[in-house]
């Protein structure tokens, strides 16, 4: 047993080498091999079969497997058992075997965790968690990610903490707590940076520049992405990263910079199928749409279908809520009014969807975190050497109280989000829905009309794009905020998205809500805003307007009017509000919901 525990110490030092000088760590394990030490050839192949296998796969892990499957349980190291249990998951090609793989993997560290260092716990929990994730279990993988972390920064191994950094920021991005996934990943580049390894910061500053496109924050994504694109010499450090830069400078109206990173990017875009790939044919075909935009209107409208086409085959639902109200524009600038106004249901269809997936992975993220305080507080209990020390377990048990409240008060804050537009404050899609569906009940018990309103702000995309994103937010909290200051106690105004919001008004017929939402409308219109352009004026809205019971019987069917009335009123030539039945052309088709 002693000569065991020493090869363990032999190796462990290199063990923890794979992440920070790989190549040195597999030297070491190599001349490990060749020594002749029984006890210490089975956690060298361990050793040089992990780094294979992290790099670029081994075609003889089979084999060395077999081997291994030998020689590691007549060791009893708890320590060889998991590193064979994190190896079977990551040989394993096949998704079933895989699974129970999986099981054996949480099995062996339920069993072994508490002999083994934070290194390999945290190895084991990161995979772990990525692959439950994969499954589809998002629960058990934020589990064990979140504990993959915190094992990591106790290792004292950055690379190890960057690599867990980027999974998690990777998972919160794509349920769509966007968020979390940016202060994961500025985490992560920090740690990257101070660890010297500029491969590693590079992907991670693609994965934030992603987030902070997708937060509509495009000059920090510019300032956190592009720096890592080009090499020490001065060239790209990898093509894969031109689309992004392109992409990037042409949402912050770095047009000038866009086109060049574009023109390079097209003249060597990979035709791979491999993620990376698909991602640079995207980014180069977001890109090119936003260029060719106002000069040449039908070719960015090619792109923007190539993009989608490509969403189609490995969908991003981030992407695709950037995308669907471009292809909307430009598909009404072309005269498509039909399937201008199809993309834009779609549009507002996923912004819910998206909406609520966020909502619950937040709430996932927070439970995670109180069951992880919990346990590391036990851990602290169960660690004292002196049980007796009042003082110290006091100080203990307060610690966790205080823990609890930060997590009850994050619990508060996250049920007035779930319901909230973070932007303007108003309700959201979700709370309107909830709230129209009581309200339609009472007005049926009633016998009162119930007034729905869709509201959409006029060339918003060009507004965004002509005086930047941050004069358009403050035009939608100067809307919200007039709306805002018109309800009673008992309406609601939500924002659904874009410069989409809905109006719900209880007790007010159709005829009265369309000449409110008039009044309303003209004074948006002799709002000023201030810019880096000077003050602006001239904004407008486009209102539909329908209420029941003249329309529809369901929230969804009065949303769908309320939808079609807005197209209508954006067909006639904005700037105006549609309310009669009869102003709604029928020749529109079946609605979309």
């Amino acid at each position: 047993m002693e000569s065991v525990e020493a090869a363990l110490q032999a190796i462990d030092e290199e063990w923890a080498a794979q992440f920070t000088a790989p190549e040195a760590a597999r030297l070491a394990a190599e001349a490990a091999c060749r020594s002749g030490d029984p006890a210490g050839e089975p956690f060298a192949r361990l050793l040089r079969l992990m780094i294979r296998l992290r790099q670029d796969g081994d075609a003889e892990a089979a084999a060395e497997l077999a081997w291994l499957r030998r020689h590691i349980p007549p060791l009893g190291s708890p320590a060889a058992s998991l590193r064979l249990a994190v190896l079977e998951v990551m040989a394993e090609p096949d998704r079933a075997g895989r699974q129970v793989r999986l099981d054996e993997l949480a099995e062996s560290l339920r069993r072994h965790g508490g002999w083994v260092g934070p290194l390999d716990r945290a190895l084991a929990a990161n995979l772990l968690g990525v692959w439950r994730t994969h499954h589809g279990d998002d629960l058990s993988g934020l589990r064990y990610l979140y504990r993959a972390l915190e094992e990591a920064r106790e290792a004292a191994v950055p690379q190890m903490a960057v690599m867990v950094h980027g999974n998690l920021g990777g998972l919160q991005r794509e349920r769509g707590n966007l968020l979390e996934a940016k202060q994961l990943l500025e985490e992560g580049l920090t740690l990257a940076l101070e660890s010297a390894t500029p491969a590693v910061a590079a992907t991670l500053a693609a994965l934030l520049g992603g987030v902070c496109i997708d937060l509509g924050q495009f000059d920090e994504g510019c300032k956190h992405f592009l720096p890592h694109l080009w090499d020490a010499e001065g060239g790209a450090a990898h093509l894969h990263g031109l689309p992004l830069g392109a992409l990037l400078c042409a949402l912050a109206g770095r047009k000038a910079e866009a086109r060049v990173y574009l023109d390079q990017a097209l003249a060597a875009l990979p035709e791979g199928r491999d993620r990376l790939s698909h991602l640079a044919r995207l980014h180069a075909a977001w890109a090119e749409a936003l260029l060719m935009r106002e000069d040449d209107p039908a070719a960015a409208l090619a792109a923007v279908e190539r993009a989608l086409a490509l969403l189609g085959r490995r969908p991003d639902g981030n992407v695709t809520l950037h995308l669907l109200p471009l292809a909307a524009e430009l598909h009404a600038a072309a005269g498509r009014h039909r399937e201008a106004y199809e993309l834009a249901a779609r549009h507002i269809r996923l912004a819910r969807e998206r909406t609520e997936a966020a909502r619950w992975t937040a709430q996932l993220t927070l439970s995670v975190r109180l069951e992880l305080e919990q346990l590391s507080h036990r851990t602290k209990l169960a660690r004292l050497d002196e049980p007796a020390d009042s003082a110290r377990l006091d100080g203990l048990h307060a610690e966790l109280r205080e823990r609890e409240q930060e997590i009850a008060a994050l619990r508060r804050q996250l049920a007035e989000q779930a319901i909230r537009d973070p932007l303007t404050g108003l309700f959201n899609h979700r709370y309107l829905e909830e709230s129209l569906t009581q309200a339609l009940r009472r007005a049926e018990r009633g016998g009162e009309p119930l007034g729905v309103v869709m509201l959409d702000l006029d060339h918003f995309q060009e507004i965004n794009d002509r005086l930047g994103h941050s004069a358009g937010d403050r035009l939608l909290v100067e809307l919200a905020q007039l709306l805002a200051r018109s309800l009673r106690g008992s309406d609601v105004a939500a924002r659904c998205g874009g410069g989409v919001f809905c109006l719900m008004l209880p007790n007010t017929p159709a005829s009265a809500v369309a000449a409110k939402v008039e009044r309303l409308r003209r004074s948006f219109t002799a709002l000023a805003i201030s810019t880096e352009f000077g003050m602006q004026r001239g904004f407008d809205f486009s209102a539909g307007v329908v209420a029941y019971p003249e329309a529809a019987c369901s929230p969804a069917l009065l949303l769908g009017m309320a939808e079609r009335a807005l197209f209508q009123a954006k067909q006639l030539g904005r700037g105006r509000v549609v309310w009669r039945e009869g102003e709604i052309d029928e020749a529109l088709g079946e609605k979309f919901l």
